[in-house]
C-alpha cells in the first residue's frame, strides 16, 4: 500500500530517527513511501554513505513529487506513470530512440 509520509516526520532533522520510519513501515504496512523534498533530504541526511542512493527503505520504493523531475533522474528516484504523463509523457529514464525500419 503507497502511503504518504505525515508531515511532522523528518521535517526537523534534529528531530529525524530512521527508528520512526522503520516502525511506521512496519504498523502501516506501507510498501510505497511518498514524501516531500525537504522530508527526503532530511531522510538522506541520516542515510550511511554506504546506502546511497537513496531511492528505497527497507526495500520499499521512495516517491518524492515535489522534486524537478531532472534531480529525481539524476539520483534515480522512480518517477511515476502519472508524472510522467503531467511532464510531457517522457519516461523517466529520458527520451527513447526511435529506430527506423530500413527497406
Amino acid at each position: 500500500m503507497k502511503k504518504t509520509l505525515p508531515n511532522t516526520m523528518f521535517t526537523d532533522p534534529e528531530r529525524s530517527r530512521l527508528s520512526m520510519l522503520r516502525t511506521w513501515v512496519l504498523e502501516h504496512h506501507v510498501t510505497e513511501i511518498e514524501m516531500n523534498e525537504r522530508q527526503f533530504w532530511n531522510f538522506a541526511h541520516l542515510q550511511p554513505i554506504a546506502e546511497k542512493p537513496w531511492v528505497t527503505f527497507m526495500g520499499r520504493t521512495i516517491c518524492v513529487p515535489d522534486m524537478p523531475v531532472e534531480a529525481q533522474m539524476h539520483l534515480g528516484i522512480p518517477i511515476s506513470a502519472a508524472r510522467d504523463a503531467l511532464e510531457g509523457g517522457q519516461p523517466a529514464t529520458g527520451p527513447q530512440k526511435s529506430v527506423a525500419a530500413s527497406s
